[in-house]
């Protein structure tokens, strides 16, 4: 089922030449994608809706993979899963530094936030845990 959706998510989004400088789009782009549009047609509110998706920048800042502290209209799918995947690719190093900097500028960085209303608002927050390790955890004796 999920590869159905990726193949149909990785078909379409492209502009009026046919062109996409993202054309890559992962699973999890692709589900997040229907996740969106079927969250939101549910709702019904008819307004504009921002998505945000948590991602693993250890990576990107060299940091250790098990490194747990903290670091600070209507689409068409393909369309959709595109601009997250794109969103994603531009969170490169020089970004993630240039936003741990801005907080630590502050000198009480709770007052920072986020610019997505999800709490009981119209935008929505999504986090996938692909690369966490976590289907080598065990819970008590049970696997995910």
């Amino acid at each position: 089922m999920m590869k159905n959706i990726k193949e149909a998510a990785t078909c379409g989004g492209f502009d009026k030449d046919g062109v996409n400088e993202f054309s890559y789009v992962s699973t999890i782009d692709a589900i997040t994608a229907l996740f969106t549009v079927l969250i939101s047609r549910a709702r019904g509110h008819g307004e504009d809706v921002r998505v945000m998706t948590a991602m693993n920048a250890r990576r990107r800042l060299g940091l250790l993979a098990n490194y747990a502290g903290n670091v600070f209209p209507h689409q068409t799918l393909g369309k959709l899963a595109r601009r997250l995947r794109e969103s994603i690719v531009q969170s490169d190093e020089i970004f993630l530094r240039d936003a741990i900097n801005f907080l630590a500028e502050h000198s009480n960085a709770g007052c920072v936030q986020l610019s997505n209303n999800f709490l009981f608002g119209p935008d929505l927050v999504f986090s996938s845990w692909v690369h966490l390790g976590m289907y080598n955890a065990e819970f008590d004796g049970t696997h995910p």
